[in-house]
């Protein structure tokens, strides 16, 4: 075991600024990262002029003792051995903005106080759920590639999310995402997405990453007609695309004709004149056939109508 000493503190700390009571001054940085410490000793309570900590690349597992410091503002503490965000859920840390807890050991996401934090870092942990999850006020862009995930319950309440990502899970559907009114960028790459239900209630969203997940069908992107400030799609690797080949763009356009780039290109004049007039003429055929099917079905229900007045008039 190596715990964090009073002579590595004395080597690792840096930027001296004046203090936020304005009566002196102090280092507010502290840089242990690849230290091969295990815990954070006794020693760092006793520097709670702190703002920054980067205590990354260690094996530290109890990370609590950096709630003792009132005034951080932010903390990178990614490849470690933290198995859980309680520490995270208690009074202190009033100041706190940005938390990079990835590549850690943490199995759910769960509540976390920080009244002001805006960008939430659990990336390449072991994370299996949220469903406890009570959403949070500030939080501005939370990521969670390369988890466990197979379910977006409890990923809700975060009315200032901007920015979400969620790539590399094992998700199968987007349902249960629910009270994101400011989220604009949607990252679901490579988990096994087949069904976009849930989707409807995202007013702002722009952008949507669908890349390498399970959807076999056009139609199915139909639902994010429903977005109405969606401008920007990514799906390539999904098994929809390759059915169509070349001409996949423009069926995702005559589907959902409002947006402006596809798979990172700019969707041209060219290709959205091109489906619409596909979309007309599809349209066309589709209004022609119902109107000779409708026909057709009148012209049996007569015939039907006739050959049972000749029964009639052949029974009297």
């Amino acid at each position: 075991m190596s715990s964090l000493t009073s002579d590595i503190l004395a080597q690792s700390l840096s930027r001296i600024s004046k203090t936020v009571d304005g009566t002196g001054y102090a280092f507010t940085r502290l840089d242990v990262k690849d230290k091969g410490l295990t815990d954070l000793g006794e020693d760092i309570v006793k520097y709670q002029h702190i703002r920054h900590i980067n205590v990354s690349n260690n094996q530290i597992e109890d990370i609590s003792s950096v709630v003792s410091l009132p005034h951080l503002l932010s903390i990178d503490a990614q490849s470690n051995s933290i198995q859980a965000l309680e520490p995270f859920n208690q009074d202190g840390l009033q100041f706190l903005q940005i938390l990079n807890l990835s590549k850690n050991q943490i199995t759910s996401l769960t509540a976390v106080k920080l009244p002001l934090l805006r960008s939430l870092n659990l990336n390449e942990n072991q994370i299996e759920t949220a469903e406890t999850f009570p959403g949070h006020d500030q939080i501005q862009e939370l990521e969670l590639r390369s988890n466990k995930l197979t379910s977006l319950v409890g990923v809700r309440n975060i009315p200032r999310l901007q920015k979400l990502y969620l790539a590399e899970n094992e998700l199968e559907s987007l349902t249960g995402l629910e009270a994101l009114p400011a989220l604009e960028y949607l990252h679901v790459r490579h988990n096994k997405i087949s069904s976009l239900d849930g989707l409807v209630d995202l007013p702002n969203l722009k952008s949507i990453n669908l890349r390498e997940n399970a959807i076999t069908s056009v139609e199915e992107l139909a639902k994010l007609k429903e977005l109405p400030n969606l401008k920007t799609i990514a799906v390539s690797g999904n098994p929809f695309v390759d059915e169509f080949g070349d001409t996949y763009r423009k069926e995702i356009l005559i589907v959902i004709s409002t947006l402006s780039k596809i798979d990172k290109e700019d969707v041209t004049a060219e290709e959205r004149a091109e489906a619409i007039e596909e979309a007309a003429t599809r349209k066309a055929e589709a209004e022609a056939e119902a109107a000779a099917a409708a026909a057709e079905a009148e012209a049996a229900a007569a015939e039907r109508e006739g050959a049972e007045d000749e029964e009639e008039e052949d029974d009297n």
